[in-house]
């Protein structure tokens, strides 16, 4: 019964660790998405604009 005892509340810290691990990154993701996913447009079109000109550039 004590062995029992103490595997219990390891997995329960177990299950509660992953459970809000799993809600933060979830919340993270959902809050972070439109952030990332506008600062990453961003930088894709400064990257494409860099391109362009650095490609454009030299055929000049």
């Amino acid at each position: 019964m004590p062995k029992q005892a103490k595997n219990k509340p390891k997995k329960q810290h177990e299950w509660v660790f992953a459970i809000l691990l799993f809600v933060f990154f979830a919340w993270l993701g959902q809050l972070e998405l439109t952030h990332y996913e506008q600062s990453g447009i961003a930088v894709i079109d400064a990257a494409l604009a860099g391109k362009r000109s650095s490609h454009s550039e030299p055929s000049k």
